[in-house]
């Protein structure tokens, strides 16, 4: 009698157990109702939202916080884009110029030492844009219609200040008549009738790369581009002197929430991470400040995309510039 009632209290027992699992399971599992969690809007570019998102889940506080994106300039982080945008530099992407991947195309790019040995990394070709310059100035003018971003656009000014760097043989120009001759030079060839600025809405139709054209982009925008359009066939060149673009984070009291995220650190028995936030973003294809290089976003050639670590990268100087081009295009692709 007295052992059949242990074994009564023991099954008891053993079935209580197994219901405390099942319930720390089902609370573990299940999702938290939205209206319970702590909203954090966020104005940023699409190609960024991933690594916000999963940077919340990496920390496991995405059962006390949400992320909810919008294009309202009020909201509580808000990625500005630029030369002279406000905020915290969090994220930067270097302009490279996507190309035709046409074999017979790169072999007489080299031959004709328009693509040279880089003398930052000896294993690439840098793209010396100057002579596509050069070409397009020349009585003969140049077979290649060059893209590049519009004078409304976030990174016109980067990209502005890109060609009088190139135009000056890679040095930024002096004020006074180095800088009059170069800005001279520069607006002359953005005046030219194969050179077209180009919108991002025009960009997201875009999938592939004619053999006559060359498109400027920033990296991380072109890894975007690949992963929700397709792009394909194409290289990826960087130029003999790089400008970056740069994004910078403004945010008011519950937007530093997830600013101060990002360089949260974590470790898993499998991943460990100093800075979170900004390994989410280089895994988003953008560089930063607490990560080395980023990834290639395609694994079909080694040769396609040319992803690189080292190039000669060049600060924008803080000086005050009249960029404003002659040139009034609204093109739409």
């Amino acid at each position: 009698m007295e052992h059949s009632i242990k074994e009564k209290y023991k099954f008891w027992g053993i079935g209580i157990v197994i219901c405390l699992i099942f319930i720390c399971i089902s609370k573990l599992s299940s999702k938290p109702d939205p209206s319970d969690l702590k909203t954090i809007s966020v104005n940023a570019p699409k190609s960024m939202h991933s690594a916000f998102e999963e940077t919340l889940k990496s920390l496991k506080v995405d059962d006390e916080y949400r992320i909810e994106f919008t294009d309202d300039v009020s909201a509580n982080f808000v990625v500005n884009e630029g030369l002279k945008a406000d905020g915290k530099l969090i994220a930067f992407s270097p302009f490279i110029a996507a190309f035709n991947s046409d074999e017979d195309l790169y072999s007489k790019m080299v031959e004709e030492e328009i693509f040279v040995p880089s003398e930052s990394n000896s294993d690439f070709e840098d793209f010396d844009f100057k002579k596509i310059m050069e070409q397009t100035l020349s009585s003969s003018g140049s077979n290649f219609k060059v893209y590049y971003p519009a004078k409304n656009s976030d990174s016109w000014e980067e990209f502005y200040s890109f060609l009088l760097f190139t135009a000056n043989d890679g040095c930024y120009p002096k004020p006074g008549i180095n800088m009059e001759e170069t800005q001279k030079y520069v607006e002359d060839f953005l005046n030219s009738k194969n050179i077209e600025p180009i919108t991002a809405n025009s960009l997201e139709r875009i999938n592939t790369v004619p053999q006559n054209s060359i498109y400027f982009i920033t990296y991380a925008d072109l890894a975007y581009l690949y992963k929700t359009s397709g792009i394909s066939k194409i290289i990826v060149m960087y130029p003999k002197t790089v400008v970056y673009h740069n994004y910078y984070a403004s945010f008011d009291e519950t937007g530093k929430i997830l600013y101060e995220f990002l360089s949260k650190p974590i470790s898993t028995f499998s991943y460990s991470s100093d800075h979170v936030g900004y390994d989410n973003l280089k895994d988003n294809y953008f560089n930063t400040s607490f990560t080395s290089g980023t990834y290639r976003f395609t694994s079909v050639n080694y040769n396609d995309i040319r992803k690189r670590d080292s190039y000669n990268a060049v600060e924008i100087p803080d000086v005050t510039v009249n960029n404003d081009s002659s040139k009034e295009v609204n093109y739409e692709n």
